[in-house]
């Protein structure tokens, strides 16, 4: 059985106003209460290459008795130390065009490209709000190049924010809202669609979920992407009018259970594969990389869309997508939830290997201060969860992490020695202990940006014949930026399915710092 843990309470600031930002410690349960200066409502972010977080644009300026005054943040980008007693730091004019639900990307470089958004908030992006272009942070400052406009983003409307986006190891830049496109950041230029439109909507406010599939040396690092749910209402392409977007905004908007599965780095015209079938219809949802090379789909609901009291029949089911399954039988239900979770909530792989579950803010108003309001068909939430995937529960002896022989500043195609301690010494003979590094992005509104995990290649070198002994490994980094680009990872051992909890690593350095 999947196990649960709930903790939840409201966030304040010393003056009383609502937190609109805290530092969570989940090995306690407690936090600290962040101010911020500007507004970032529905901005987009990063983990940056030193540790940081970065959050990018958000929404117009506020003033309210319960949350205070915050500033326009828009153009605002904010950063997070990873330090005891940081706090957040923030440039309001860091991007250079403003911009509301963007995605973001961590380039090989070491530089952020920052993708799409509208110009203020709307329930749907129109062409008097669109901001069809990508710029990129970081160089040793802040915004580098002026906007790139994209023509994609023009013919995605009205579905293209938060559109997904993945860093492939060619290099190239793959980002989806609808179909598919390829592209060159660093000469600005479009390369090629990818992929036919993968009807119907797949992008906000119809939001599925979408991931860059675990790279892995045994197949040369080939990428694949995945994309699944979402939901359908009949607004056909290029519906950027008022009247047309009330049509198309609806609580009854039926869930999708299809999934698409494309290849974006290989040559030649590519289809969508279509043989993954979700086991219902799914919009709303969080797919998160788990350290056995699966992924958890969790949260969302079985129709309507994003946006104001939109969501309808919540899904309390956790489902588990298995890559290296037979297609159409990659997935899998697990135990179901309690606690319903529709727009705004989100999910994010921790170190110790559960998965934090939290949000689900579909703009009650009585969470703004209307009592007199009819409440929406689900409030606020405000408790966090703990979610223990299979591997945790199982009874499989867990192994340990028990020293890395370098943990920062370590290069592409490095060796690295790893003592891995608690391990059967009939799994490590048979082979079964594998290394992943995982970097769990910045998740927001379903969207795990710059979510990444890539196997390493290792061999056994010396193995304790003991109870409960030790092995120890050499694994190699992955062998390009492209592949890893530079930051931060968990570095987990998983031992026959098993994850141990994981160690920090900086693969890469820091080659092109974000300076605010």
């Amino acid at each position: 059985m999947e196990r649960w843990d709930i903790h939840g309470t409201d966030a304040q600031l010393p003056d009383g106003s609502t937190a609109w930002s805290v530092e969570y410690d989940t090995a306690t349960d407690t936090y600290r209460s962040l101010r911020l200066q500007t507004n970032l409502f529905c901005a987009g972010g990063a983990l940056l290459a030193d540790g940081r977080v970065a959050s990018l644009g958000g929404a117009g300026n506020m003033s309210d008795a319960r949350v205070g005054t915050l500033g326009d943040g828009q153009r605002s980008v904010r950063t997070f130390g990873s330090w005891p007693g940081a706090d957040w730091v923030e440039a309001v004019a860091g991007l250079a065009t403003g911009r509301w639900y963007p995605s973001a990307a961590n380039l090989p470089d070491g530089r952020v490209l920052v993708v799409g958004g509208s110009s203020t908030g709307v329930e749907f992006n129109g062409g008097e709000t669109n901001v069809a272009s990508f710029e990129v942070l970081g160089g040793g400052g802040g915004t580098q190049q002026q906007p790139t406009p994209l023509q994609f983003l023009w013919d995605a409307l009205p579905a293209n924010l938060y559109p997904v986006t993945a860093v492939l190891p060619s290099g190239r830049v793959f980002v989806f809202a609808g179909n598919g496109q390829l592209f060159n950041v660093t000469a600005s230029t479009i390369i090629v669609h990818v992929g036919s439109n993968l009807w119907p909507f797949r992008s906000y406010p119809w939001t599925g979920s979408g991931a860059l599939l675990p790279l892995d040396p045994a197949d040369n690092y080939t990428a694949r992407v995945l994309i699944c749910g979402g939901s359908m209402l009949d607004c056909g392409w290029g519906c950027v009018t008022k009247d047309c977007h009330d049509n198309c905004q609806s609580p009854a908007a039926t869930a999708l259970q299809t999934c698409g599965l494309l290849a974006p780095d290989a040559p030649g015209p590519q289809a969508w594969d279509m043989s993954d079938t979700m086991p219902a219809g799914r919009v709303l949802a969080d797919l998160v990389h788990l350290p056995d090379g699966t992924l958890l789909l969790i949260n969302g609901a079985h129709a309507g869309m994003a946006g104001t009291n939109l969501g309808r029949n919540a899904s309390l089911e956790a489902w588990q997508y298995a890559p290296l399954a037979a297609p159409g039988a990659r997935w899998r239900r697990l135990n179901a939830t309690t606690v319903p979770r529709v727009y705004h909530s989100t999910a994010v792989l921790l170190p110790d290997a559960r998965v934090l579950v939290a949000g689900s803010a579909p703009n009650d108003p009585g969470s703004w201060g209307d009592p007199t309001a009819a409440p929406n068909a689900y409030a606020t939430e405000r408790r966090v969860e703990y979610y223990y995937p299979p591997y945790l529960t199982g009874g499989g002896r867990r192994p340990a992490v028990a020293a890395v022989s370098a943990m920062d500043g370590l290069g592409y195609g490095s060796a690295v020695q790893v003592l891995v301690g608690s391990v059967d010494p009939s799994v490590v003979v048979a082979g079964g202990v594998d290394f992943a590094l995982v970097q769990s992005g910045f998740r927001t509104h379903s969207t795990g940006h710059a979510q990444r995990m890539v196997w390493l290649a290792k061999t056994a070198l010396e193995v304790s014949s003991a109870e409960g002994g030790q092995a120890l490994y050499e694994v190699v980094t992955p062998p390009t930026p492209e592949v890893a680009p530079p930051g931060w990872y968990m570095l987990f051992a998983v031992a026959a399915g098993v994850p141990s909890v994981a160690a920090w690593v900086q693969i890469g350095g820091n080659p092109s710092p974000l300076q605010l």
